[in-house]
């Protein structure tokens, strides 16, 4: 197991109810630039179901954000 080196970028543990409070939450006290998510393919079922945490993130943010898939 290597240990991996990240230059230039901050991992942060926050505590919040929700993962979109807790992104808020950061981003309203910290000099952020940028947000990234992975957008996982989902079935036709889990689409049907599943409540995305990225489109919201979208419709809500100041910051640019990228989405990989």
């Amino acid at each position: 197991h290597k240990k991996l080196v990240f230059k230039n970028i901050d991992f942060i543990h926050i505590h919040a109810r929700s993962v979109e409070e807790g992104l808020f939450s950061y981003f309203n006290r910290s000099d952020a630039q940028m947000l990234a998510f992975y957008k996982p393919e989902r079935s036709f079922w889990e689409r049907l179901y599943h409540s995305s945490l990225t489109r919201k993130i979208l419709y809500k943010s100041r910051i640019p954000v990228i989405v990989f898939s």
